[in-house]
C-alpha cells in the first residue's frame, strides 16, 4: 500500500517506564536522569507555575485544539495576542518567593533522588565507594576522585569487590 494511503495512526495515553541507549562497552547498570519531580513537602505547596504562566498554557492548549496546530504555534499566537501575560509571567518568575520556591524545590528533589540511589546499591557497590573516598584521603593534592577510584579498582580488595559487585 503506497504511504499516501495509509491511515495514520495517532499513539495516546502512553506511559514510558525506560528509555534506554547504550553502545559497546556500556555501563549497564548506569543510568542518565532527565527529569524527576518531586511533590512538594510541607505546609504550602511550592507552586510549580506562575498564574500567568498556568493561564497561557491553558490559552495555548484551548488554541492548538481549536486550530489543530502545534501547542508550540499555539502559544506562539497566544504570545503575540496576549504580550500582557507575557510581562505579568516575568514579573512573578522575578519575585523572590517564587526563587525560593523552586529553590527548596530542587533542594527536596536532589536529597530524594539521592536517597533513593543510595537505597538501591549493593554491599559491594558501596565498600568500593568507601575505599576508593578512603584512599582519595591519601592521594595526591589535586588528584581527580575518578583517577583515585580506578586506582581502587586495580587493588586486589577493589577487584573482589568489583567481582562481587558484578556477580
Amino acid at each position: 500500500m503506497p504511504v499516501e494511503q495509509r491511515k495514520r495512526k495517532i499513539l495516546t495515553s502512553l506511559r514510558l517506564s525506560e528509555i534506554s541507549a547504550v553502545d559497546n562497552p556500556a555501563q549497564v547498570h548506569a543510568r542518565a536522569l532527565i527529569l524527576k519531580r518531586v511533590e512538594p513537602q510541607g505546609e504550602k505547596d511550592i507552586p510549580m507555575h506562575t498564574n500567568a504562566e498556568a493561564e497561557l498554557e491553558r490559552l495555548a492548549t484551548a488554541q492548538a485544539t481549536v486550530t489543530r496546530v502545534s501547542f508550540a504555534k499555539a502559544y506562539s499566537t497566544v504570545l503575540e495576542s496576549r504580550p500582557e501575560l507575557y510581562g505579568q509571567y516575568l514579573a512573578e518568575r522575578s519575585a523572590p518567593a517564587y526563587g525560593a520556591g523552586f529553590t527548596a524545590l530542587a533542594k527536596a528533589a536532589r536529597e530524594s533522588n539521592e536517597a533513593a540511589l543510595e537505597a538501591r546499591k549493593k554491599p559491594a557497590e558501596k565498600a568500593i565507594e568507601a575505599g576508593a573516598k578512603e584512599l582519595h584521603k591519601r592521594a595526591p593534592y589535586g588528584q581527580s576522585f575518578a583517577k583515585t577510584y580506578s586506582e581502587f579498582l586495580d587493588t586486589p580488595e577493589g577487584r573482589k569487590l568489583y567481582a562481587e559487585f558484578v556477580a
